[in-house]
């Protein structure tokens, strides 16, 4: 997701002529929301487990995305808003369930590498969506298609991670 959300102020400035004075009042409207959504999500999280709210956060980011680059109107502000809490609670989430993944003696060490994949997932996918911008000659287009990429990371979650809440963290790891 990191070109779809390096090109979000970008788009909202040249496709909707929204000024910097409004883009930061969206911003700290979601940003206030943000204190509710990382309290909730921990509350959530440790209630129902960590895989539902990845699963269902992770989608509705995908979904978001999606849509905040191709809904006509002034819709793209509700998509711009769900991309962000979804952001904060996953986030939260991830980096609890992920922790809890591997054992009490490997967990920093495992967040700290988590750290150097999501930097490097990042900068692959801004060199991605160069070369599908060289095809597409969008870069909102482009970086709605890259980040519909990240449904195929559903089945991973679903299938093949165990759920961490509630459980003897030395058995689950």
């Amino acid at each position: 997701t990191a070109p779809a959300d390096l090109f979000k102020i970008k788009f909202m400035q040249e496709l909707h002529g929204l000024s910097p004075h409004d883009i930061s009042m969206i911003i700290f409207v979601s940003g206030v929301g943000a204190i509710l959504c990382f309290t909730l999500a921990g509350k959530l999280s440790d209630k129902y487990g960590r895989k539902p709210l990845l699963i269902g956060f992770k989608t509705l980011l995908t979904a978001s995305i999606v849509l905040y680059y191709t809904v006509p109107g002034k819709w793209f502000i509700v998509f711009l808003i769900l991309i962000m809490q979804s952001t904060f609670v996953l986030a939260t989430v991830s980096a609890t369930y992920f922790g809890e993944c591997f054992p009490t003696s490997f967990r920093s060490t495992a967040i700290a590498w988590l750290g150097v994949v999501f930097t490097l997932s990042g900068s692959l996918g801004l060199v991605a969506e160069k070369q599908l911008f060289l095809v597409v000659g969008d870069h909102y287009i482009a970086s709605a298609c890259f980040a519909s990429i990240g449904i195929f990371s559903i089945p991973v979650l679903v299938f093949m991670l165990p759920e961490t809440a509630g459980y003897n963290l030395e058995t689950v790891s």
